[in-house]
């Protein structure tokens, strides 16, 4: 800090394998030999990359047809609707908007991701034009263990491309689950213990495209 700032966040973004490794189930050791015990699922890795970053650059749009680069814009946008994305051939970014760009802030990196802008109210309505859409699920009873695998098995999050918060299983019900889903994967983790006395709770953020909120 005494030397330097941090001015810009990017993430680079392969147009052309994104949607594929986005919409894949393997974990990040599955895709990397040298990080075999690691066993977190890349769509969600690739989508904490996104989220965080104030500018994102999708590299190798010469080798994507337009329909497909509107829809890696499309996940994208919903992933992070307030970031700079920038199209890119050959690696070519004008400096400018890269360096020096003064996007970087701390409190908005803390509250970036979208799927945390509804729960906290400062929902932003993202562009109509790719027809995003998000909505947030609460309950004051546990989940089904066994009906949410079946619901999952058979697509329930078909449509979605985010959604991450607090779940509570009937299986488990002192025990508090983060609840990370993206692409294809979901993943159910001990986030901790409620509290003795607590109002136990689920609050689960969902993005997507023109989704039907009480059908998911």
């Amino acid at each position: 800090n005494d030397v330097s700032r941090l001015a810009t966040t990017v993430t680079v973004v392969d147009a052309s394998g994104f949607l594929d490794r986005y919409a894949a189930t393997e974990t990040v050791g599955d895709a990397d030999a040298s990080s075999a015990e690691d066993r977190r699922s890349l769509s969600n890795l690739l989508a904490e990359q996104v989220e965080f970053a104030d500018v994102i650059v999708l590299s190798k749009v010469d080798l994507v047809g337009p329909d497909r680069l509107r829809r890696v814009r499309e996940v994208v946008s919903a992933l992070n609707p307030t970031a700079k994305v920038i199209g890119s051939s050959f690696g070519e970014v004008p400096v400018s908007e890269i360096l020096r760009t003064g996007l970087f802030s701390l409190e908005r990196a803390a509250a970036a991701p979208a799927w945390l802008s509804e729960p906290r109210g400062s929902h932003v309505p993202e562009t109509v034009e790719y027809g995003i859409e998000s909505f947030v699920f609460r309950a004051d009873r546990p989940f089904s263990a066994a009906a949410l695998g079946r619901a999952i098995a058979a697509g329930a999050l078909a449509g979605v491309i985010r959604s991450k918060g607090l779940a509570w299983r009937d299986d488990d019900e002192g025990l508090a689950l983060e609840w990370a889903h993206a692409g294809n994967a979901l993943d159910l983790k001990p986030y901790g213990r409620w509290r003795a006395g607590a109002r136990r709770r689920q609050e689960i953020g969902f993005i997507g495209q023109r989704l039907n909120g009480e059908a998911v």
